[in-house]
């Protein structure tokens, strides 16, 4: 910390006293920024391209997975009353759950709307929505079946903002940029001594470290060694 000091507050004072070789370490930080915002903005444009065709997939999957709304809806507690192998050509078995619930003071069953990888233990209790006037029109409405929808819309909204954020950030840095090198580009064309870019950067890189070489404290007498 004692040698980074002098150089921090070197650099400061030429910062401030060099216009050529501020506005040169502008201006290349502005064209560094303007070159990493351009080309990642051009992967930005392909990423928002695939996010929206993935999040539009997936909103409208959510669209298709959202149960229905029974004007005269009504929520009860159901149970696992079956479970149905199904068989595949390829690939492990699929099960598909027959839910049971009271309603209208009779028994009524409807088959789940997804597979699962693993058959739920019978009597497992799930919450059903139903339709009071026609109980047949139930669906379940907790778990992963009566919440996929949602999920469905929030990876898809993710996608798609995760994509338009990545864009706003390259334009970010590409404006940001030609704003530092105009600004840079200025303070050159008003100082009749700057010459190239990297010779007035180093320049002001040199007179700062001879001034923090001048500005450190001498070394201290060191201790005396124990003789052994």
């Amino acid at each position: 910390m004692r040698r980074i000091h002098p150089l921090l507050t070197a650099l400061r004072d030429c910062w401030a006293d060099d216009p050529a070789g501020r506005g040169a370490a502008k201006v290349l930080a502005g064209g560094a920024l303007i070159l990493v915002g351009a080309v990642t903005g051009f992967g930005g444009v392909s990423g928002v391209l695939v996010g929206a065709l993935l999040g539009g997939a997936l909103l409208l999957a959510g669209r298709y997975l959202q149960p229905p709304e029974y004007p005269d809806q009504r929520t009860t507690q159901g149970w696992v009353a079956e479970v149905i192998e199904l068989a595949q050509e390829a690939g492990p078995l699929r099960y598909r759950p027959v839910y049971a619930f009271e309603a209208a003071g009779r028994d009524h069953q409807v088959p789940a709307r997804i597979r699962a990888r693993r058959p739920p233990p019978l009597g497992e209790p799930v919450r059903i929505a139903y339709s009071a006037a026609n109980p047949g029109n139930a669906h379940r409405a907790d778990g992963l079946e009566g919440n996929l929808h949602r999920v469905a819309y929030a990876v898809g909204g993710g996608a798609l903002l995760i994509s338009l954020l990545s864009l706003a950030v390259s334009l970010a840095m590409v404006i940001g940029g030609f704003l530092l090198w105009r600004s840079g580009s200025a303070e050159r064309m008003a100082t009749p001594q700057a010459q190239g870019l990297l010779h007035d950067l180093q320049a002001m890189l040199r007179r700062a470290r001879q001034a923090a070489v001048g500005a450190e404290p001498p070394p201290g007498p060191r201790p005396p060694q124990r003789r052994r």
